[in-house]
């Protein structure tokens, strides 16, 4: 009798159950009604994490056999080689352009999209620090008008936040730690008295726009070496699981073409997008992402696994266990379909 070839689903999307700040407070009639959501998980499997990091790209990390331990992760390199370039074997950071706006006893963050500097502005901004990069040794080159990134001769020895994790967040206890961070706030600091009063934020003021008001340096590190990771193709609009998918040549596909392509193999289907709702507490944008996101993608997975009986699914939404489904667990009929509270609280 032939062995059926068995394929395999991880689906990483951190932030898809929350938690949301006060939730545990909410009435049963707060939570919406996500019948294929609720069942599906409901009657899958759970298991303890392989990859128990809180932290997003560590535990990416981990999916791509990388070591997450001691170092920055080279974040910037990879999001460079995702671009298209080739960092070599230097040390990269990303310094982007940001916008620091004040709120009460602290700063917010705001940078790329709702920034939206065009490529002159960006040009005629770097051109006013040029001084201080010949002056601080900085080797500083763009990708697009908001990926600015700088070449370094070795490890700084610096503790950084990554601009995915500090958007639209305070800016305290963000900052960057280490060795070197006097020099680097000394840097940030300069930016900021180089950029108060520059022509292009006078203008961008006049006409209601945010300004650019410093940079943030994040992601220091040199390129990892290649991984023996046996992933098939990987679904992502993120440039950093590009990169990595990029390094050890894996096929990387934009995550909006997962749900029109056969399962083969074993795929990884990376969505980060749902830390942005937490982190502005958009409960109901949260909600109505939840529906496209049972309509689309989670009703893809049904219809596969019915189709399929040798596909295994993981959904790994980053928290202590994942869910396993098979056809098998489709159909155990006798599992009480929990409601959404109840699945967003156990995640948590």
């Amino acid at each position: 009798m032939a062995l059926v070839a068995s394929s395999e689903l991880i689906v990483y999307a951190p932030g898809l159950l929350g938690p949301y700040a006060g939730q545990e407070q909410w009435q049963a009639t707060d939570w919406p009604t996500l019948a294929l959501l609720q069942k599906l998980l409901s009657r899958a499997g759970r298991q303890i994490t392989d990859h128990p990091s809180a932290d997003d790209y560590s535990r990416l990390f981990a999916f791509f056999n990388h070591a997450t331990t001691g170092n920055e992760l080279p974040l910037a390199a990879l999001s460079l080689l995702a671009e298209g370039h080739a960092p070599g074997d230097d040390y990269w950071m990303r310094l982007d352009p940001v916008c620091l706006r004040a709120d009460r006893s602290d700063a917010i963050l705001i940078a790329h999209d709702a920034l939206a500097l065009t490529e002159a502005e960006a040009d005629a901004l770097q051109e006013s620090i040029r001084s201080l990069q010949d002056e601080w040794s900085i080797s500083l080159q763009r990708t697009t008008a908001d990926h600015w990134y700088i070449r370094l001769p070795g490890d700084m020895d610096l503790r950084t936040t990554p601009l995915s994790q500090v958007t639209g967040q305070a800016v305290t206890g963000r900052m960057p730690q280490g060795e070197n961070y006097i020099k680097w706030h000394r840097f940030i600091n300069e930016v900021q008295m180089t950029w108060h009063g520059h022509p292009i934020n006078q203008q961008r003021e006049q006409q209601g726009r945010l300004m650019a008001t410093s940079v943030w340096p994040w992601g220091g590190g040199t390129l990892p070496a290649k991984t023996d990771v046996n992933f098939d193709r990987v679904y992502t609009n993120d440039l950093i699981v590009q990169g990595l998918a990029s390094l050890n040549n894996i096929n990387c596909q934009p995550l909006e073409h997962a749900t029109q392509a056969k399962v083969q193999g074993r795929i990884l289907m990376v969505d980060l997008s749902w830390r942005q709702l937490q982190q502005q507490q958009d409960v109901s944008g949260w909600f109505e992402a939840l529906q496209r996101w049972q309509a689309t993608t989670l009703q893809f997975i049904s219809q596969t696994l019915e189709k399929d009986k040798a596909l295994q699914v993981t959904l790994d939404f980053g928290g202590e266990s994942t869910y396993r489904l098979s056809r098998q667990h489709l159909h155990r009929w006798w599992r009480r379909a929990l409601t959404m509270q109840q699945i967003v609280l156990n995640n948590s």
